[in-house]
């Protein structure tokens, strides 16, 4: 029933496990427990960031609210901005040298001012001038409403698109059910000039946070980049890319996607970039232009601004580069002009130094809250979305890129762990051991997703620690309900037998009581009340059975209390051991304690009775220590708890045996070696018992060490000396050394009976191969 019991749980507990499991390798299909699965990626992010240095060759320009307040209070001018103030920008990011420049806006519209102003022309112009702008597009999945976009348009952005060889390998790369039917470009004077374009779509995950992105889109026939791709393909001068079953790769360049996405690393909740304000780009390109004109003449745009900004250099060669068709008399003007530029060196005048954004990817983006591009992030909740790009971009450049673990290989760490906990529960079977050890292997996840995730691999642990956790709390709870069952049923069949503490040890560990035996070496004690039969006929039924309740519970209070285990009563008869269910290295000394303290309950029995006039108790105490099977004997349905072997029958033989010496209570040398620290013995004799062939030392149990009196002590020294004299045939001799002991203590019972034995083999000697044992003849 016990292994019955525990197997029951262990099945059921294994079953759980098995159903948590089956079930959270399935979950992270279903979205809610993918977003909860995405808190792991984003406390990584968060907390496991490293900024590589190509962050430092970034630089955003913020239309923040600050720029925006500046010119509506300043100038007047409301938001959308004349394009005016971006050809400034770009002339001056250009003069500055800038590697790149990047808008991540979309100018789908002619400006309100180009009728007026030709700001539209003007910002083309300085495209031109610069050569390196990447103007921004954004793809549409269903027809937007209103006119389509023109053909000519169309034609223009169909020469940027990706050369993409598929290779048959598109279920690892990029995603071509996903197919835009419309897209919303720059207009076409700022189309014609760009260096390049791409698409800005934010395409955050079910929770609103942007986690990955499409590096590529699907158009009509072809395939076009994101903004962050085109700028690094234009980088890197690669012209075509080839789809692989891990992502896109190109000439000296890879990049993983996971399911046709890329994964974002970030580096930091802003600060990561150098960011300057857009106000203070334009108002120190305007004044740096006014301070040119003001040395070189009226024309708006001239060789002057570009050395003014510029390290030293000789000035043929800045004129040959940049005025290589101009006349003799331009070119003298010119160098004069140049001079007096560089004798001015207006940097230390502007609020933004050009030399900011040498050799420099520049993006220009918007921060103000009310142009709507702000993001949620896993690091910020409003986060520019120009950020984002500027994130991907450096992604790509520095090749520090972040993988998805496969779904596999979540889905075995998930089924690793659940059956990791179960495997601890069963390996420890208390609750707190159980739950430390479900702990450390789930820190230890942590820890591993941690790691790996600073290898570039991102691992959830979140799930894995659902089941960790869910495994812990279902065993517990069948560990609770049907091992409390189990222990109830312990406390109920054994507290009659064995003291509390014992029961509860017996109950944490069933496998102690399993049905069979086990070899060991224990002390198993016999007592008897001496004529019983005499004192059962002399009292009527009712009081012999109130008499022997009150005997017994005291006998059995003292066994329980020195730790030992109630075998059986027989009558007045008890049968108990120690050293086992639950197994004690000083098994002797107790059960020695045991039965002297039982003598001396039985003193104050005695005296209780007197008064009611009731018979005189004594009681025959019989102890042996040595090995024996002890075990669940009996079927599988019936069985009970006890010992059996030679030791046992010993211990039940020297019961008997005190009625041979007037004792109280006898033990063998075993017993006597393993508690002799403790306690006072006194050596008897050497006794042949009843089936057996080998005699044993029998010893008497006086005391506690240091609690005998002296009297005993002088009879035990005086009893050993008659002993000694005895064994060595000098009966006469001997004789006197028990007649001095009985001198001392009239009621010395081993000492009358050496007496007894002295004068007889005086009288008749025993034979020649006498070896001083005793053969008891009964039992």
């Amino acid at each position: 029933m016990i292994a019955g019991g525990r197997g029951r749980a262990v099945g059921w507990a294994l079953l759980g496990t098995l159903i948590i499991m089956v079930a959270l390798v399935i979950a992270p299909r279903w979205g809610p427990v993918r977003t909860i699965q995405f808190q792991s990626f984003d406390l990584w992010s968060r907390h496991l960031n490293r900024t590589p240095g190509v962050t430092r060759d970034v630089v955003i320009i913020f239309i923040d609210q600050k720029s925006l307040d500046h010119f509506r209070c300043a100038r007047g001018l409301g938001w959308p901005w004349p394009r005016d103030f971006y050809a400034v920008m770009v002339d001056f990011l250009h003069a500055s040298r800038a590697r790149v420049i990047v808008f991540d806006a979309v100018f789908s519209e002619p400006s309100v001012f180009q009728a007026e102003f030709g700001d539209d022309d003007a910002l083309a112009r300085a495209m031109n001038r610069a050569a390196n702008v990447w103007q921004a597009a954004v793809f549409h999945r269903r027809t937007k409403g209103g006119c389509a976009t023109e053909p000519g348009r169309l034609g223009l952005f169909a020469r940027r698109r990706l050369k993409v060889r598929e290779g048959g390998h598109r279920p690892g790369g990029l995603p071509s059910g996903v197919r835009h039917v419309d897209v919303t470009l720059p207009i076409a004077k700022l189309l014609g000039p760009a260096a390049g374009v791409g698409a800005i779509n934010f395409q955050p995950d079910p929770d609103g946070v942007a986690r990955r992105a499409r590096l590529a889109y699907r158009f009509r026939d072809g395939w076009y980049p994101s903004l962050p791709l085109s700028v690094f393909g234009g980088l890197r001068r690669i012209e075509s890319w080839r789809l692989g079953p891990d992502g896109l790769a190109g000439p000296k360049a890879s990049i993983p996607l996971f399911r046709g996405f890329f994964w974002i690393k970030y580096y930091g909740a802003g600060g990561v970039f150098q960011a300057v304000s857009a106000v203070a780009v334009i108002q120190s390109a305007l004044d740096l232009k006014r301070l040119v004109a003001g040395l070189s003449g009226p024309r708006p745009f001239d060789p002057v601004w570009a050395v003014a900004t510029a390290p030293a250099l000789a000035p043929d060669r800045v004129l040959d580069r940049m005025l290589p068709s101009t006349g003799p008399f331009d070119r003298i003007l010119s160098r004069a002009a140049i001079k007096a530029a560089r004798a001015l060196r207006p940097h230390s005048r502007l609020t933004v130094s050009p030399s900011r954004f040498a050799d420099k990817i520049v993006l220009i983006g918007a921060s103000a809250a009310g142009l709507y591009d702000l993001r949620t992030t896993p690091l910020a909740s409003a986060a520019p979305g120009v950020e984002i790009q500027a994130t991907v971009l450096a992604n790509l450049l520095a090749g520090d890129f972040l993988r998805p673990a496969p779904s596999w290989v979540q889905a075995g760490l998930t089924a690793a762990i659940c059956l990791a906990a179960f495997l601890l529960s069963l390996l420890f079977t208390s609750v707190t051991w159980g739950g430390a050890a479900n702990a450390g292997l789930g820190a230890a996840a942590v820890l591993g997703s941690a790691v790996v995730f600073r290898l570039g691999w991102w691992v959830d642990f979140i799930v894995p620690l659902t089941g960790l956790f869910l495994v812990f709390l279902v065993t517990a709870l069948l560990r609770y309900v049907l091992e409390g069952q189990r222990k109830r049923f312990f406390r109920r069949a054994f507290s009659q037998y064995l003291h509390p503490e014992v029961v509860d040890q017996v109950a944490d560990r069933p496998e102690l009581l399993r049905l069979g035996g086990q070899k060991m070496e224990l002390t198993v004690f016999f007592s008897d009340v001496t004529s019983f039969t005499a004192i059962s006929e002399s009292l009527p039924p009712e009081d012999l059975v109130s008499l022997l309740n009150r005997y017994l519970t005291r006998m059995t209070r003292i066994i329980m209390a020195e730790g030992g285990a109630v075998d059986k009563y027989e009558g007045d008869a008890v049968m108990a051991f120690w050293g086992a269910p639950v197994p004690v290295a000083d098994h002797a000394l107790r059960a020695c304690r045991a039965a002297l303290r039982q003598q001396a309950e039985l003193a104050a029995f005695r005296r209780e009775l007197a008064d009611e006039g009731g018979p005189d108790v004594q009681v025959r105490m019989g102890l042996a220590s040595g090995p024996m099977i002890v075990g669940n004997m009996g079927s599988e349905d019936r069985f009970d708890y006890t010992v059996m072997g030679d030791t046992v029958n010993l211990g039940s033989r020297l019961e008997g045996a005190n009625k041979v010496y007037g004792t109280g209570v006898l033990i063998n040398q075993r017993g006597r070696d393993l508690a002799e620290s403790e306690i006072e013995f006194r050596e008897l004799d050497l006794l042949r018992v009843k089936g057996k062939r080998e005699p044993i030392r029998v010893f008497e149990v006086l005391g506690l060490t240091g609690e005998v009196d002296e009297v005993r002590l002088e009879v035990r020294d005086l009893f050993q000396e008659g002993l000694a004299a005895y064994r060595e045939r000098r009966f006469i001799q001997a004789g006197v050394s028990f007649q001095a002991a009985l001198d001392r203590d009239p009621g010395d019972g081993p000492s009358r009976t050496f007496a007894e034995r002295c004068r007889r083999f005086v009288a008749d000697p025993p034979p020649p191969d006498w070896s001083g044992v005793f053969e008891m003849e009964t039992k």
